[in-house]
């Protein structure tokens, strides 16, 4: 799905389909238009995206062989350019990265297991590294504050708010460090703010799992202006502010 070409660049193994969004049909599908036909689009991402998914507005697609959708929207125009909403590809992105071992904070990696099962809680990885292995939870921060913030969740999460809470006791339950990765899907942004306005427990959640040894790391990717299926991983190490704005 997704390969690296450098060290910060990697191409979508799939055709970017330029579509322009008509209408949001339900929590995970779009009705679209590409070119003169219309199509009905999957949405791989859990928040609600109402800066993002608005009518008329233009974004990207992949086809997919999904039962009843076919294509899936990857990215949105937003003000600085297109913001990567899909999970799946964010996910893929990660993989990706770790394998070529460019993210330092876990090094060198042999094994990556993905929806391990810890206590019947289905967190996003399990990584084999050389040193010691970490039970990973992904948060995608999509929504943009003051312009140069990227943001998680935009709506209250209940699943969110009890992974964070879980992550320290789970990982030491299996002799892992526990690590929760933002992965905001925005350009020009300088840090991560996780946000206690749509999910006021936030905050304390990070706080507490923190104290337990819990890692909080940020990740920020963008769409490039010449290629849309080139993805360029901008900042490898990206602050998150545990501080209200």
């Amino acid at each position: 799905m997704i390969k690296l070409v450098e060290n910060n660049v990697l191409v979508l193994e799939k055709r970017a389909l330029d579509c322009v969004i008509a209408e949001r049909i339900n929590r995970f599908t779009v009705k679209v238009m590409i070119g003169e036909s219309t199509r009905y689009a999957h949405i791989n991402n859990t928040g609600r995206l109402r800066d993002l998914l608005v009518n008329g507005r233009r974004a990207y697609c992949y086809e997919i062989n999904g039962s009843k959708l076919n294509c899936r929207i990857y990215a949105v125009e937003e003000r600085y350019g297109f913001a990567i909403i899909d999970t799946l590809l964010q996910e893929k992105i990660f993989e990706t990265i770790v394998r070529e071992g460019l993210l330092s904070v876990f090094g060198a990696c042999h094994s990556i297991k993905g929806k391990p099962r810890v206590k019947n809680r289905i967190y996003d990885y399990l990584l084999s590294c050389e040193k010691t292995s970490f039970l990973v939870e992904i948060k995608s921060a999509t929504m943009r504050l003051k312009e140069i913030y990227a943001s998680y969740p935009d709506t209250r999460t209940d699943r969110g708010v009890k992974h964070i809470v879980y992550l320290p006791d789970d990982a030491k339950s299996i002799g892992a460090i526990p690590v929760l990765v933002f992965i905001a899907g925005l350009r020009s942004v300088e840090a991560v703010v996780p946000n206690y306005i749509a999910e006021p427990r936030i905050l304390n959640a990070i706080d507490a799992s923190t104290k337990k040894g819990l890692l909080v790391q940020g990740l920020s990717l963008y769409v490039s202006d010449d290629d849309p299926q080139k993805i360029i991983v901008d900042k490898q190490n990206l602050p998150v502010i545990m501080a209200p704005l």
